[in-house]
């Protein structure tokens, strides 16, 4: 919502690689702060 505020407007194509980018990240993410909390 940032990015189309800010003018920005992805194809669907891109937005599903930012979506597959973005579960990624917070997936490594997650399991990172897991590793560390233990």
């Amino acid at each position: 919502q940032e990015l189309i505020r800010r003018g920005y407007l992805p194809t669907e194509a891109e937005v599903e690689d930012l979506a597959d980018i973005t579960f990624e990240y917070l997936l490594e993410k997650c399991i990172i702060d897991e590793e560390v909390d233990e």
